[in-house]
């Protein structure tokens, strides 16, 4: 029986098993070996089934190629992979897969119609290898020389990898294309795909029945990916496009879908995941009005809503019909038996007569100087809808007005100033609809100028405008003697400061002009000068009767002068005070004309020296080192250090720093001499300072 064996082998890299070497780089390797090899038939030697030596001539070179790449795996799918053969006629073909580890679970493979008699086929694992065997019965050889396809199956397992068709790179007969008479022939074409995938389907969340043209339904997938693609049928993203949660609106009704992959960390792009999504027709609103919507203010119209089981309208009312009565854009939600709602909305205008203003704005609401001659009133006008006519109160008996189509006029000249609040009210049509207005009239400001003071040197001059007409703020436009100078928004008896502050010498202020609100008035004041007065600050001066330190127990008498009457800081009012305590006192003088000066004066009260204190060392060595005497004495000014003999080194007077001198053994004396209130005082310490002790020499014998 003759066998002919199609192998294909998923050739398993093991890192252990290529040292230095990673599967990429030997993939590559492999490679690009392979693609400079040249194809061509070989005639080969080999014994035949039957012993005998057969040669074949060459002919067509076959053609071995595999499936462009496959991307977008879920863990679970069937992958098929296609290899299209071609050539001339072969007798039996074994071929060899590189396929990363674990990817990949193989399956029986699927095969041309051309291919009959194949009936076994199993797996067993060779070293490093996976190797599909099938066993053909049929004794037969095949023409290639158009397309058959061998399509391997597998299981996806999650991850990726490249799959290469290749020659075998060992010696073994099996791992070649043979002849018809069994002669091994190199195939012409090799080739690479790569399978990428996901071990991670995704899964959508979001609501699976909804009401068409409905807006904010979110569906979510599995977050921290990338490259999310969505893909929708009946429906629009709103939001979220590239990203794990998108907003959909659905717009075409029955069963949509809603479709997304994505591309986990580390992996190749995930197969992509449909939802489907059941839209129900949103149902049609309708509003019928039971009338006219449009009526005088008063009347009313119902509104019927259809189309649902269930109604909202923007009143808050839930009746399917609803009386409106005022002006407004009525809209109902309708809800029918799916929970799905549509809207419609209604006008209803309920008018009465209107009247508007047309002159600009402010002109029902003027104000006018009575000047001479008098300037005429802006003519006021209003336009008016619905209304028959107009009548007309509270002008003056100088104003005019008049209704002409539909358009009211007023206007007229002031005899004399004052405040008309007029009404004008339309008649005919629907309702009592009134236009109300003010005319003001104003005379001209008047009134006097008044200075506050006098002042003392170091003071500010304000003025005064008391107004007798005119109405308020006041703009006050005056002359100092050096300049034309402005007050703004001066109120009328309400003192204002001049421009120039402090005023230093006697000044007479003249107005020139004054505005109020409305107008404006520039002569025949009634008081229009007025003059701000200085005096000058009087000289404070204070004079002690004695020193300003002294000791504890002492007193100094202070005399205030420059003025008439004096207050102290102590809260003393007379000329003359007698202080002892330590600080500093302030008088305020003030002259006769009230103006007043300050003067101060430090006193320092020096308290009693206590006793000197001593606390150091009166036992010294000869040749001591350096030492420091200290004495401490309260509230001394001083203290000072003299050594008695001279011999017996030096001493710092300040400090008390001793130096003594190496030489020096004997009795000494401190001198502590402290200065202060109740001083000087002094003590006196006996110091020892003994010698050395002499050094002998003893012998021994």
């Amino acid at each position: 029986m003759k066998r002919i064996t199609l192998g294909i082998y998923m050739w398993i890299l093991i890192m252990a098993c290529m040292p230095g070497d990673s599967f990429a780089q030997y993939f590559t390797g492999r490679k690009n070996q392979e693609k400079n090899d040249t194809a061509q038939f070989h005639q080969r030697s080999l014994l035949n089934p039957s012993g005998t030596n057969n040669y074949h001539a060459p002919g067509v070179a076959p053609a071995v190629s595999l499936q462009p790449d496959i991307d977008g795996l879920c863990v679970g799918d069937t992958v098929r992979v296609p290899i299209r053969v071609s050539g001339d006629t072969i007798g039996g073909m074994d071929l060899y897969l590189d396929i990363l580890p674990g990817v990949l679970t193989p399956c029986p493979p699927e095969f041309d119609s051309v291919f009959t008699g194949f009936d076994a086929v199993y797996h067993y694992n060779a070293p490093f290898r996976t190797i599909i065997q099938i066993i053909n019965t049929n004794f037969s050889s095949y023409n290639f020389s158009g397309e058959k396809i061998i399509e391997l199956l597998f299981i996806y397992n999650g991850g990726s990898t490249p799959i290469h068709l290749r020659r075998a790179p060992d010696a073994d007969s099996l791992c070649l294309v043979f002849d018809s008479i069994g002669s091994p022939i190199t195939p012409v074409t090799y080739s690479d795909n790569t399978i990428n995938g996901s071990s991670i389907t995704p899964i959508i969340t979001g609501p699976a029945s909804v009401c068409q043209n409905s807006t904010g339904n979110v569906y979510t997938t599995q977050s921290g990916m990338t490259n999310y693609t969505w893909d929708i049928s009946g429906g629009t993203i709103t939001a979220g496009s590239g990203t794990d949660a998108v907003t959909v609106k659905w717009t075409t009704t029955g069963i949509q879908s809603i479709r997304v992959n994505f591309q986990p960390p580390g992996e190749g792009q995930s197969c992509k995941t449909a939802f489907d999504v059941t839209v129900t027709p949103a149902p049609t609103a309708v509003i019928t009005a039971g009338g006219p919507t449009t009526f005088c203010q008063g009347g009313s119209v119902v509104l019927t809503a259809s189309g649902g089981i269930s109604y909202l309208w923007s009143t808050a009312a839930t009746t399917a019909a609803i009386t409106v009565t005022i002006t407004g854009i009525y809209t109902v939600t309708v809800t029918d038996a799916g929970g799905c709602s549509d809207t419609a909305s209604q006008a209803v205008v309920a008018w009465n007569n209107t009247i508007q203003l047309t002159s600009a704005p402010g002109t029902d609401n003027q104000s006018l100087c009575f000047t001479s001659p008098p300037e005429p009133l802006a003519n006021i006008t209003y336009a008016t809808t619905g209304a028959t006519g107009a009548t007309f109160s509270g002008l003056p008996a100088w104003a005019n007005a008049s209704w002409v189509d539909s358009v009211i006029t007023i206007w007229g000249t002031p005899t004399g100033s004052g405040v008309y609040n007029y009404t004008v009210t339309l008649t005919g049509g629907c309702g009592v609809v009134e236009a109300y207005g003010t005319i003001n009239v104003e005379p001209l400001p008047q009134g006097s100028l008044s200075a506050n003071g006098p002042f003392c040197e170091s003071g500010a001059g304000e003025l005064t405008w008391t107004a007798s007409a005119g109405t308020g703020p006041f703009t006050i436009h005056y002359n100092d003697g050096t300049a034309n100078r402005t007050a703004n928004n001066v109120s009328s008896g309400v003192p204002f400061p001049v421009a120039v502050t402090p005023v230093t010498s006697t000044t007479t202020y003249t107005l020139l002009q004054v505005d109020d609100l409305f107008c404006t008035r520039i002569d025949y004041f009634t008081t229009g000068s007025v003059t701000i007065t200085i005096n000058a600050l009087p000289t404070a001066l204070i004079t002690p009767d004695g020193p300003t330190t002294f000791c504890e127990g002492g007193t100094v008498t202070l005399t205030a002068s420059g003025g008439i009457s004096y207050l102290w800081s102590t809260t003393e009012t007379t000329e003359a005070i007698t202080v002892s305590v330590s600080g500093t006192y302030t008088v305020t003088v003030t002259d006769s004309n009230g103006c007043s000066d300050t003067a101060s004066i430090d006193i320092t009260v020096v308290p009693t020296m206590g006793e000197i204190i001593t606390n150091f060392q009166t036992v010294f060595c000869q040749d001591a080192p350096d030492y420091q005497f200290v004495a401490t004495a309260a509230n001394a000014s001083s203290i000072t250090y003299m050594m008695w003999p001279p011999a017996a080194g030096v001493i710092d007077p300040i400090t008390g720093w001793m130096n003594w001198d190496p030489a020096f053994h004997d009795m000494a004396k401190i001198t502590v001499t402290a200065q202060g209130c109740g001083g000087p005082a002094e003590t006196i310490i006996d110091l020892t300072v003994n010698p050395q002790p002499s050094t002998s020499t003893i012998y021994h014998n």
